[in-house]
């Protein structure tokens, strides 16, 4: 799949220069991008895909598509313990 996901040394961080490959977008390439979210919700934008040309070369399952959400946050209210 391209991705690294390696948690056993304790932490994570995408990587936002390297692209890979997706038959879903045009162009043919997917890369991490940064959202930063004002409220407890954020909105996921699918840019650059064909909808109607993906449902209709591959049918209904050309609209099913997997995403990888990456997620750090801070709260007001830190307890140590």
């Amino acid at each position: 799949m391209g991705l690294d996901l390696n948690f056993d040394e304790g932490s994570f961080e995408p990587d936002t220069t390297i692209t890979y490959p997706s038959f879903l977008v045009q162009g043919g390439f997917v890369k991490w991008k940064k959202i930063h979210a004002d409220s407890e919700s954020v909105e996921i934008k699918y840019e650059n895909v064909l909808w109607d040309t993906l449902q209709d070369y591959y049918g209904v399952a050309g609209l099913f598509c997997a995403s990888i959400v990456y997620g750090e946050f801070e709260s007001a209210d830190r307890t140590t313990g």
